[in-house]
């Protein structure tokens, strides 16, 4: 496959038109993205925890979890440290169910980092803290694997420490003095799997120390719950820190999410219940657009540990309680990063960094609107609609402190790499990251790091790219077809929703629907063959329907009698139960 088209909005690569293929819709799609081979197709399709490697083949994971058992044996206090977002909490509340399921009377308790007070990852008085009240075993999840000086404190405070992390070790860089390091990507380690997020390295080890606990992976009715629940909280982590979906983590997240309803966890359902309708499935999608983001909410705008509350708490008043206060907390959120939003936005164009010659977006201010909760998610946001890395800083006192967000034909970790003498502190993944800047130092980090991106970043990178699974053959558009597609769900990074082109069709219709300053275009694209159903040998019309969303702008190219390519995915629509395709972009042939 080739980029061999560009339509009003994006560059495509298409696949050769296989007219006269007898595949199926299904099989067509997962040739394209290299399941052909008939036992890796079904075990892509299965989602099965039988396809997973053993916990104990994972770095690190059976010594920590001969240490935790060894500290509640003897009673020894053991507090768990997570982070602050979604990824962070889930794997915090897993441990915490794990060890209290397994020992009741253990001495057990957490610490999540307040984003603000405290910052990302270990921090030095934290450890003062916990060492001063509840000298111990510290396990950390979702951070750490960084952290060599607050390691080596920690060790002179006389606490044994474990870590367990996923985020991205460079090849050279050295790893902190701990008890046990529980990384699926640890250097010169041969783990086949490195994408886990930190909620799923937590669950491994889980696994390893229930059956360490019972001896052998036969697990009681109870811990077998417990770890079950764990696989649900794995989920929602994986989903939500944007981990691709493919290899462990598809298995992960699809049994996961088949596991919601029968979850334990009152907090869960309280959740379910907040984002969804009666009756409704929970997807991947569910958990990263409407679950996620009232999780985060808590930790972005003050402290997490409303989000771990309501996945701890037994009492489902309670949970109904907090669901409800994150769901505002969220509300607030939102409102928060549309004001930001627009100012960054502004300052991108105003200080040349949207302009064909730069390619790299780095923003930076000092008042409230730059809420260090609310750069994160406005990083993404303008590094979607710009098509650039995006970093955005608030200044605190003589550091200016924030986050990173990549586009994927750059990496943005190896890029902070260059700049590393310049920056105080930073770590994260190739596609989103933290760091700190010290104020002396940030025009130089600004120019070498933009220069960088400059060297890297083509002109076709800065143009959306869609690359289609397939091109629509007579009949491939009806019900059948449609649903045998969601058997690949969960769909999300590394695993998008099919994605195929209709070429040729005809626009009969064409309307703008929706309030707002963004309507969208709703179209009815005659086909031709291509959506003939057959229902007992009666041929239904040609007619898809068609959504654009926000794509006001273009209504003008999209006469009635103008001939189109149209590229998108399709769904079966709630309201008509028809097809209907969801147009990511449209090619004028005429």
């Amino acid at each position: 496959m080739t980029p061999d088209r560009r339509g009003l909005t994006h560059r495509w690569t298409v696949p050769q038109a296989t007219s006269g293929s007898d595949l199926p819709l299904i099989d067509r799609v997962l040739d394209a993205r290299g399941y052909s081979d008939p036992q890796a197709r079904a075990a892509f399709l299965k989602g099965s925890l039988m396809d997973l490697p053993e916990p104990d083949t994972l770095p690190g994971c059976t010594q920590a979890a001969g240490l935790v058992l060894q500290a509640i044996k003897n009673n020894t206090p053991i507090t768990i440290y997570g982070d602050f977002d979604v990824d962070g909490v889930t794997a915090t509340a897993m441990l915490l169910h794990l060890i209290r399921t397994m020992a009741p009377q253990a001495d057990v308790d957490w610490h999540i980092p307040h984003r603000i007070d405290e910052g990302y990852g270990l921090n030095a008085d934290a450890l003062t803290t916990i060492a001063a009240t509840r000298k111990g075993l510290v396990i950390t999840v979702d951070c750490g694997v960084t952290a060599i000086e607050e390691a080596a404190l920690a060790a002179e405070l006389g606490l044994t420490l474990i870590i367990t992390d996923h985020h991205t070790i460079g090849p050279d860089d050295p790893l902190p003095q701990a008890a046990a390091i529980v990384h699926p990507g640890l250097p010169n380690d041969p783990y086949p799997f490195r994408d886990l997020a930190g909620a799923g390295v937590a669950w491994k080890l889980a696994l390893c120390m229930a059956q360490q606990f019972v001896g052998g992976p036969t697990l009681t009715q109870d811990l077998r719950q417990v770890i079950l629940d764990g696989l649900t909280l794995a989920a929602f982590g994986t989903v939500a820190d944007v981990m691709p979906l493919h290899g462990e983590n598809r298995h992960i997240v699809t049994v996961g999410l088949r596991h919601v309803s029968q979850c334990s966890l009152p907090g869960v359902h309280a959740l379910v219940q907040a984002c969804t309708k009666p009756g409704e499935k929970v997807a991947a999608e569910t958990v990263g657009f409407r679950i996620g983001p009232r999780l985060n909410a808590a930790g972005r705008l003050g402290h997490a540990r409303d989000a771990l509350e309501v996945l701890l708490t037994k009492d489902e008043d309670q949970a109904r309680t907090i669901a409800e206060a994150l769901a505002a907390c969220n509300v607030k959120r939102q409102d928060m990063v549309r004001t930001l939003v627009a100012v960054a936005q502004d300052q991108a164009t105003a200080n040349g960094m949207t302009s064909p010659d730069t390619r790299m977006i780095v923003l930076a201010g000092d008042d409230d609107i730059w809420h260090r909760g609310v750069l994160g998610i406005t990083c993404s946001r303008l590094a979607e609609q710009f098509r650039r890395p995006t970093i955005l800083l608030r200044r605190e006192d003589d550091l200016y402190v924030g986050s990173c967000r990549s586009i994927d034909s750059f990496n943005m970790y190896d890029a902070l790499q260059q700049c590393d003498d310049l920056l105080a502190r930073w770590g994260g993944h190739p596609m989103a990251a933290g760091l700190s800047v010290p104020a002396a130092n940030l025009h130089a980090f600004t120019e070498r790091i933009t220069a960088w991106a400059n060297s890297y970043i083509t002109e076709d990178d800065l143009i959306p790219h869609i690359q289609a699974d397939c091109v629509a053959i007579r009949g491939d558009l009806n019900t059948t077809s449609i649903n045998a597609l969601d058997t690949m769900a969960p769909f999300g990074r590394g695993n998008r929703r099919p994605c195929m082109v209709i070429e040729g069709a005809t626009i009969r219709t064409a309307r703008l629907f929706g309030k707002g300053d963004s309507p969208h275009v709703g179209l009815k694209l005659d086909a031709g063959d291509v959506a003939y159903r057959f229902d007992n040998g009666v041929e239904a019309n040609s007619l898809v329907d068609a959504v654009w969303w926000r794509a006001a702008e273009h209504i003008d190219d999209l006469h009635e009698g103008v001939r189109v390519d149209a590229i998108g995915t399709v769904a079966i629509d709630d309201f008509t139960q028809g097809v209907r395709l969801n147009i990511t972009d449209i090619r004028v042939l005429d």
